[in-house]
C-alpha cells in the first residue's frame, strides 16, 4: 500500500494543502496529514525514520518561512531540528505563513477584502495582517478558509506568491 504522509504545522495548513494540491494524492492509496507542531519532537523523528525504511511510504514536509534570511537557512534549521531525517527536496517552505497562500488565491469578487485584494505579492503577508483584514468580516476562521478554497483562483495565486508557484510546479509540474 502506497502511503503519503503530509507533515503540516496545523489545521489551516492542512485545509490549504488538502484542497490545493489534491492532484498529487491520487497516486497514493492513503494520505495521512501529520500535524507535527502538535507532536513531540521524538515522535516526529521516529515517524520520519519509519517512513524512510518502508519502500512504499513517502512524505512531504511543509513549514513556514518565519522571517528567516533565506529558504536554505530555514531548510537547514528544520533538518537539524529533526536530526537530518528530512530530505531537502521534500521540504517545502511557505513564505511567509500559510495565510499568505490563502490571500494569494482568494476570489476577491466573492470576498470583499479591499486591503488584501490590492496586494500584488502576498509573500510578506503575516498571519496577523491577514486575520486583521479578513476576520472582522468573515468568521469563524476555519469556515472562512474552507470557503476560500472552494473557489480559489489558481493562476492569480501562482502570480501573487512565488513560494506557492514554486511548490505547485515542483509537486505537480502542471502548466497553468
Amino acid at each position: 500500500m502506497r502511503i503519503l504522509y503530509v507533515f503540516v504545522e496545523g489545521e489551516n495548513d492542512e485545509i490549504f494543502i488538502k484542497m490545493f494540491f489534491d492532484k498529487i494524492f491520487a497516486s497514493y492509496d492513503r494520505v495521512i496529514f501529520w500535524k507535527y507542531a502538535q507532536k513531540k519532537k521524538f515522535d516526529n523523528i521516529n515517524l520520519l525514520t519509519a517512513i524512510k525504511q518502508i519502500e512504499k511510504w513517502d512524505y512531504l514536509f511543509f513549514t513556514d518561512f518565519d522571517s528567516r534570511s533565506s529558504i536554505g537557512e530555514r531548510k537547514r534549521e528544520v533538518q537539524k531540528k529533526y536530526n537530518n531525517e528530512l530530505d531537502n527536496e521534500k521540504i517545502f517552505i511557505v513564505v511567509e505563513e500559510i495565510e499568505s497562500w490563502f490571500a494569494a488565491v482568494i476570489d476577491y469578487e466573492r470576498f470583499d477584502i479591499k486591503k488584501l485584494s490590492y496586494m500584488k505579492d502576498t509573500q510578506n503577508l503575516s498571519k496577523e495582517h491577514f486575520n486583521a483584514q479578513a476576520l472582522g468580516k468573515y468568521h469563524p476562521k476555519t469556515n472562512f478558509l474552507i470557503e476560500i478554497m472552494k473557489s480559489f483562483r489558481l493562476k492569480q495565486g501562482l502570480k501573487r506568491n512565488h513560494s506557492l508557484n514554486y511548490t505547485y510546479y515542483k509537486l505537480l509540474g502542471d502548466k497553468v
